[in-house]
């Protein structure tokens, strides 16, 4: 009989939110312009989120339900596809 890693099944289920982990593509200074990039992204048919971090700042990111281990694999798929550099956010 295998037990199953509470850390690795812990990690595979998603937050509150529905998702393991969050990859930000880019951040923006004004609201116009992250509205637009988010427009712009998300007709090409990705599926990402506009979060305003405070009144002046914005962030881009793709959610992902994965394991949070796949979290490096996605960043470096992203960083290659948007360039920049993204990051992970749990």
């Amino acid at each position: 009989l295998l037990k199953k890693d509470s850390l690795a099944t812990q990690q595979a289920k998603p937050s509150n939110d529905g998702y393991s982990f969050k990859i930000v593509i880019k951040e923006y200074t004004t609201k116009a312009a992250a509205e637009k990039a988010y427009e712009r992204l998300t007709n090409y048919g990705h599926k990402l989120l506009l979060v305003p971090v405070d009144s002046v700042r914005f962030k881009i990111s793709m959610p992902f339900t994965s394991p949070v281990a796949d979290s490096l694999r996605a960043k470096d798929s992203l960083r290659k596809f948007f360039g920049g550099n993204p990051y992970v956010e749990l």
